[in-house]
C-alpha cells in the first residue's frame, strides 16, 4: 500500500510524468479514480458511468479488460485537452494488483 501512494503521489504531482495530453491515471476495479496525472479533479471519484463522445462505457470496458488480464489496450472517443476536439484515444492497461490498474493513452489524429 505505501508503494501505491507513492505512486499515485508521482502520478498527480509530477511534471516528468505527464508530456502534453499525454498523462498517466490509476482506477480501482469498482471504477474510483485513485490518481489522475491529466485532471487532479478526478481523484476520488467513481467513474464507472462515464462515457465517450459516442456513448460508450469505457471504464466498464477498462476493468472488463483488467479483470481477464494483466495488460490490455483499448481505444475509444475522447476530448483531446490540447486542440478540444474530439479525437480517437487508445489507452494501454496494465493491472498492478487484483484491484488497481494504471493507463497511458495517446491520440490517434
Amino acid at each position: 500500500e505505501k508503494g501505491k501512494k507513492t505512486a499515485f503521489e508521482l502520478i498527480n504531482n509530477s511534471p516528468t510524468l505527464k508530456d502534453g495530453a499525454l498523462y498517466i491515471f490509476a482506477i480501482d476495479m469498482k471504477g474510483k479514480v485513485l490518481a489522475h496525472g491529466g485532471d487532479l479533479n478526478q481523484i476520488g471519484k467513481n467513474q464507472i458511468n462515464l462515457k465517450d463522445s459516442y456513448g460508450v462505457y469505457f471504464i466498464k470496458k477498462f476493468i472488463e479488460a483488467m479483470k481477464s488480464n494483466d495488460i490490455a489496450r483499448e481505444e475509444y472517443a475522447w476530448k483531446n485537452y490540447e486542440n478540444f476536439k474530439i479525437e480517437k484515444k487508445l489507452t494501454y492497461l496494465r493491472k498492478i494488483d487484483s484491484n488497481t490498474f494504471i493507463g497511458c493513452g495517446i491520440y490517434l489524429n
